[in-house]
């Protein structure tokens, strides 16, 4: 445990969670003290998540992001890496783990992004300007701290059975896995590839296994107070000190053995959270009224261009009725969600 009179910090400390209105995608930040957390880094929207990473270039003084997770490889979670490398330090990157022997294939299911991201961080690894950590299905070494003071710990999804289920039905569709990065031999077989990808993933996709992340204050340290804001000018304060947030990409939160994976890796849901994102920007292919009683929280969130999808989710009106949808997306592009964390360290 432990001893909060040996933490070397002030005795005031805040912990700042944003979720920036980048419309579909991800890009979330936290910040406590001078430890930057970011959680996705991409948008259909590139115009919006570039002024978004150029706001925070402005607000974080050494312009350098301590942690950055990686949910998945879609291009909407990852297709302002490229920018954010150019104006920012990254000490560290966290993505989903790819067995090398399913490289090939996991690039053609990502679009080729998988390759594109990779090919863009390892140089950087091989001259030591960032640590890549590849998270494994099956790592539990895997909880980051800011002075044993607040925690981010992240777990996979993916794992290598869900490759190898996935390439036997691409060979059992006669699919050549060896070729699908020939563009040729692609365009030739779409109509097989397409019919062979609905057969496996039906409405959804790999992206369903990848990156989830749960950040919170150390278990030990005193927590003063929480605060909420949707306009930077009116704050509500909870009552309660919950400070754990859940960040969970794509992920299918309607099968089961995810949702029993996510409640033995993060301790859920003994505590209510304070902020859990709606997983596929509100697709009701991926959660459903169901979420709420699976993960109780005090806030919900998602990002998208619009409500138009979440709407139709049978979520939406459970959520919008207790006053716990925050309304995060490009439509709303002059309201930012700020949760502040006050902490009186003894």
């Amino acid at each position: 445990m432990v001893n909060t009179q040996d933490i070397q910090a002030p005795t005031r400390l805040e912990h700042h969670r944003v979720i920036l209105p980048i419309g579909q995608g991800g890009l979330d930040v936290e910040k406590i003290g001078d430890t930057v957390a970011v959680f996705d880094c991409g948008s259909t929207s590139l115009k919006s998540v570039k002024t978004y990473i150029d706001m925070l270039y402005d607000l974080i003084d050494s312009h350098t992001i301590n942690y950055l997770f990686i949910s998945h490889f879609d291009n909407d979670h990852v297709n302002a890496l490229t920018y954010l490398l150019q104006k920012m330090q990254v000490k560290e990157i966290f993505v989903p783990k790819v067995n090398g022997n399913y490289e090939r294939f996991y690039n053609f299911l990502t679009d080729y992004a998988y390759n594109s991201i990779m090919d863009l961080i390892r140089p950087l690894v091989r001259n030591d300007e960032l640590i890549l950590h590849e998270v494994d299905y099956n790592d539990n070494n895997d909880i980051y701290y800011k002075d044993h003071i607040w925690e981010w710990k992240c777990r996979s999804l993916l794992r290598d059975e869900d490759l190898k289920i996935w390439e036997r039905g691409f060979t059992d569709h006669n699919i050549d896995i060896a070729s699908l990065d020939d563009a040729k031999y692609v365009d030739a077989h779409k109509t097989e590839i397409n019919a062979c990808i609905r057969d496996i993933f039906d409405s959804k996709g790999p992206n369903t296994k990848g990156l989830v992340m749960c950040s919170r204050a150390c278990s030990e340290v005193p927590v003063k107070q929480v605060l909420v804001s949707q306009d930077n000018n009116e704050h509500t304060n909870l009552h309660n000190t919950e400070t754990k947030c859940f960040y969970v990409g794509d992920a299918d939160l309607m099968y089961a053995a995810t949702v029993k994976d996510i409640y033995n890796w993060f301790e859920l849901p003994q505590d209510e959270l304070l902020l859990m994102q709606i997983p596929h920007h509100g697709s009701r292919y991926n959660s459903d009224a169901s979420l709420e009683r699976l993960f109780p929280a005090k806030y919900y969130f998602y990002h998208d261009k619009d409500d138009e999808r979440i709407r139709k989710n049978n979520l939406y009106p459970i959520l919008t009725s207790k006053n716990k949808l925050l309304h995060v997306h490009t439509g709303c592009e002059d309201i930012i969600c700020n949760l502040t964390v006050l902490f009186s360290l003894v």
